[in-house]
């Protein structure tokens, strides 16, 4: 820049030929010297798609199958799953999806259509680990019902897909941990006690809220609405992305191998093609849970307690008494519809 600032100060009193070859140099300079500066990029001036190409992501999905009280599923969830597989195979994503028992049992008798669709995501070569039986927050759960909550679910497991079905992984119900740390590292030392391993999921969201407005507006064959809805998720998922991709720079100054938390919904699987699309542009490559938490980020400790459930990133954060950062926000028309249910009920 000092030396652009020279040649256009400069004034030697020669011919204006000269002054104008001067002045044709500089403005060739002025964009060279640009392009220089600007392509030493700080992580501001990146396209959030456009970055490291070799981030590993790992995605669980809660659960295996849809949660639902009721004995006969929702009449087009085997085909609902179906089209999730065919998308998760064809964007060579190996998933593992979590059984919640009682979507598949009543304790005694197994439902034979849900059941199937376990059979179905073990034989498409997904992985299956363990939920509770209850889709129940250990915070407000006694440790031994807890405890038999997941013996519960783990045999009825075994009924639909065999007892000689390794499992490896257990997904806290609403990534909620317990109420304390004695009682969570007991019952961290009973799963490794059964060759089980619980997940850290560090990419949390409200894919939940999203998914709940779209069979909303698809029960009413609203498609304006779910093509809204559609759009939305997409973009608040990129946001979500952004959001604890700065948390893995900031803690660990690199990109860590991250793990997502989904439901296997209709709307994932209708925008799964704009979904890990999106995800893949972000230089990602889908890896499995044992792959993803194998990053020696997940050793690093954390201390958190509380009645909720939140981002492994959120509870490093805590632990180190950092502060949170502002997470982006679900759209206004899916968070209202997901109030007018519960005030409906």
């Amino acid at each position: 820049m000092q030396r652009i600032q020279k040649i256009l100060q400069k004034n030697t009193g020669t011919s204006s030929e000269l002054s104008a070859w001067s002045a044709g140099l500089a403005l060739l300079l002025i964009p060279a010297v640009l392009l220089a500066l600007f392509s030493v990029s700080s992580p501001g001036f990146v396209n959030a798609e456009s970055k490291s190409s070799d981030r590993k992501l790992a995605i669980g999905f809660v659960s295996i199958p849809p949660i639902d009280r009721s004995e006969n599923p929702p009449k087009d969830a085997f085909s609902t799953a179906q089209i999730l597989m065919e998308k998760l195979k064809a964007h060579k994503v190996p998933a593992i999806g979590f059984v919640t028992g009682n979507s598949v049992s009543d304790g005694e008798k197994i439902f034979p259509v849900r059941a199937e669709i376990v059979k179905m995501w073990r034989a498409e070569g997904f992985e299956v680990g363990l939920g509770n039986f209850k889709h129940v927050w250990f915070h407000n759960t006694p440790f031994d019902e807890y405890i038999s909550g997941v013996e519960k679910n783990e045999l009825a497991v075994q009924k639909i897909l065999g007892e000689k079905t390794k499992l490896r992984f257990f997904s806290y119900p609403y990534l909620n941990t317990g109420k304390s740390i004695e009682e969570r590292d007991r019952f961290e030392s009973w799963l490794s006690g059964k060759g089980l391993s619980s997940v850290k999921y560090t990419i949390d969201n409200n894919e939940w809220m999203y998914s709940y407005a779209y069979d909303t507006a698809r029960n009413d064959n609203d498609l304006k609405t779910m093509k809204e809805v559609r759009t939305g998720f997409v973009r608040y998922m990129g946001e979500m992305f952004d959001h604890f991709e700065a948390y893995s720079q900031e803690m660990f100054r690199r990109d860590i191998a991250q793990t997502m938390v989904l439901t296997p919904s209709r709307l994932v699987a209708d925008s799964a093609d704009e979904l890990f699309g999106m995800i893949e542009r972000r230089g990602y490559s889908f890896v499995t849970m044992a792959e993803a938490q194998s990053d020696e980020a997940y050793e690093l400790p954390e201390n958190y307690v509380g009645n909720s459930g939140i981002s492994w990133f959120e509870r490093w954060t805590i632990t180190k008494n950092g502060r949170l950062r502002p997470e982006p926000k679900v759209d206004d028309s899916v968070e209202r519809t997901w109030i007018e249910r519960k005030v409906s009920k």
